[in-house]
């Protein structure tokens, strides 16, 4: 791929939080548009809400899983605990989904707001096709894969067994 004001772009930056194919006039604005869609999502005032009302939809989550012989031995007092117990676990399930996300999306900030701001006034060199894959690619009959883009090498075919010297055990 092109450099982008002189940074080669590595495989990693193609992983979908990077912007690196636009025709966007300025691309920078794109990549602080999808940071900003992280953070409508994964937020301290979403996880203050989840701490207070749960949106979780996940079914059976509060529900008891053991058996019910089991349940009618507990006393009253601890299947109320153990009911307790299950609908806290399950309210906080968001609000623990919340705060891993957010702490995905401060090392997401870290790394994306430098590409952002290279992206600022670079000199971009687009391309008119799309790269060929590094990765050698074959079909199971041996040929060219049908899903390869062109220009993609073709794997080696794999020797047979019995050219290799291995015994077939039973």
């Amino acid at each position: 791929m092109a450099p982008v004001n002189g940074a080669t772009i590595e495989p990693y930056l193609v992983d979908g939080n990077y912007v690196v194919a636009s025709r966007n006039p300025r691309p920078s604005i794109q990549q602080l548009k999808l940071l900003a869609g992280y953070t409508y999502f994964f937020n301290p005032l979403r996880l203050l809400l989840a701490l207070v009302r749960s949106k979780s939809a996940i079914p059976f989550a509060a529900t008891e899983t053991r058996p019910s012989e089991e349940i009618q031995r507990y006393s009253r007092w601890a299947r109320l605990r153990r009911r307790i117990y299950l609908k806290t676990r399950s309210h906080l399930i968001d609000a623990g989904i919340q705060l891993l996300g957010m702490v995905g999306l401060f090392h997401t900030y870290r790394r994306t707001l430098s590409w952002a701001w290279r992206l600022i006034g670079a000199e971009i060199q687009r391309h008119t096709e799309v790269p060929a894959s590094s990765l050698p690619m074959r079909s199971s009959a041996g040929g060219p894969a049908s899903h390869a883009l062109p220009g993609t090498p073709v794997s080696a075919q794999v020797q047979d067994v019995a050219q290799c010297g291995l015994r077939k055990t039973a």
